[in-house]
């Protein structure tokens, strides 16, 4: 019987190591390692209650028998719940690295798309505004032409004041 004891401890000691391994990521075959003990462990647990509760035989509990039949009924609930949880988990971040990878990539797609449209409107404004200046600069000039034409009227009197506009305008372009 103390071979049985010792087994067992044993085995309680070693999945406890390979869930701390596991927990905190410190081996990555823990989880490999912790489905195979948890597969021995219930084998185990299920011949020795076979053979200390079968109806042929009548066994004289013994206070490890009761510490061991407690701690074998919370590691099967422990083996279904925590395995249950660690890949939901699992599922759970995975998805959400697999969300935030799309949602990463959407946001660059949107972000190159309001660029795209800052830059388009910016180019556009810049056209309106040198056409804009281009226009206005036509306008002036033919103003200034004007002013010139009247100023010279009154001046010089109507037939220099044109030929003097003339002059002048033709001075500019060249």
């Amino acid at each position: 019987m103390k071979f049985i004891e010792k087994t067992y401890t044993s085995i309680s000691q070693l999945i406890v190591i390979l869930y701390i391994f596991l927990i905190f990521g410190l081996w990555k075959k823990a989880p490999y390692y912790l489905e195979n003990v948890f597969f021995f462990t219930n084998i185990f647990i299920g011949l020795i209650f076979i053979i200390y509760f079968n109806p042929f035989t009548k066994t004289q509990f013994k206070p490890y028998h009761k510490k061991m039949v407690f701690w074998s009924g919370v590691a099967l609930i422990a083996n279904l719940s925590i395995d249950n949880i660690w890949e939901k988990t699992y599922n759970f971040k995975k998805d959400v690295e697999d969300d935030s990878k799309e949602l990463s990539r959407k946001a660059k797609k949107r972000l190159k798309n309001y660029f795209e449209l800052l830059i388009n409107t910016v180019l556009k404004m810049l056209s309106l505004f040198t056409g804009f200046i281009q226009n206005n600069s036509a306008y002036l000039n033919e103003r200034i032409k004007q002013n010139v034409s009247i100023l010279f009227e009154t001046i010089f009197g109507k037939p220099k004041a044109k030929e003097s506009v003339i002059r002048i305008a033709g001075n500019k372009r060249t």
